[in-house]
């Protein structure tokens, strides 16, 4: 278990979350690369998801383009449920 909990702050609530051991490993590799920490990096992580959930539609496509100028392209499909 990984608890994320900080210094009160007004309009912020404060969670507990489980996390398996590849997410706990995901998520400081990712807070590393970026120069943050772990609750800041969970925290855009969700504002990331967020942003996809209400822009992006099941069939959308999303095109990331490499400094290089090699395109990918991502296929977002209906989630289960």
């Amino acid at each position: 278990m990984v608890d994320i909990t900080q210094a009160p702050v007004p309009d912020q609530n404060t969670f507990t979350v489980t996390l398996n051991d590849q997410n706990v490993h995901d998520l400081s590799e990712l807070a590393g690369r970026r120069g943050i920490d772990a609750n800041t990096a969970l925290q855009q992580a969700i504002a990331t998801a967020k942003f996809f959930s209400d822009k992006v539609d099941p069939g959308d496509k999303v095109l990331i383009k490499k400094p290089d100028s090699t395109i990918s392209e991502v296929l977002f499909e209906k989630s289960a449920g």
